[in-house]
């Protein structure tokens, strides 16, 4: 992967977390920065940068998860973008629906959205709305 490549999904991962930071509870994120520094888990690197929670990432193209939970992760970020398009509006058309069927709730996704949720709550990601668009979908763990 090119160096400007692994720049990008860093400097990306960085912003999400300090998304992430103003909507989580203050006393949960501290708990996350003190395990983090007491089990010395590893973080996304490269190229001298380094996110500060997110150890891994998922990515595919016009995927689909079935429900599941992932028992060893808990605050996870979701977003779905679309190929060759630089910029998304706010009232952009909805190309996914990530759901958490246990709650009764389908949450519709428009390209650069981000969902941070509890990965260990039941969740799944649905195909993608529009056959004829290419969607990435991106996942972030810690």
């Amino acid at each position: 992967m090119k160096t400007v490549h692994q720049d990008t999904i860093i400097d990306y991962i960085q912003k999400c977390e300090s998304l992430m930071k103003k909507y989580i509870p203050h006393e949960e994120v501290a708990v996350l920065y003190e395990a983090r520094d007491h089990l010395k888990f590893k973080t996304m690197f490269a190229n001298g940068y380094q996110s500060s929670l997110y150890g891994s990432i998922a990515s595919g193209v016009n995927v689909h998860l079935r429900i599941h939970t992932d028992l060893d992760f808990c605050y996870s970020l979701t977003t779905v973008l679309i190929r060759c398009k630089k910029s998304y509006k706010m009232d952009g058309t909805k190309i996914s629906y990530f759901n958490f069927p246990r709650l009764g709730v389908a949450t519709p996704l428009r390209p650069g959205d981000i969902l941070l949720f509890d990965a260990t709550e039941p969740h799944a990601s649905s195909s993608r709305c529009n056959k004829h668009l290419h969607v990435y979908c991106v996942s972030f763990y810690l």
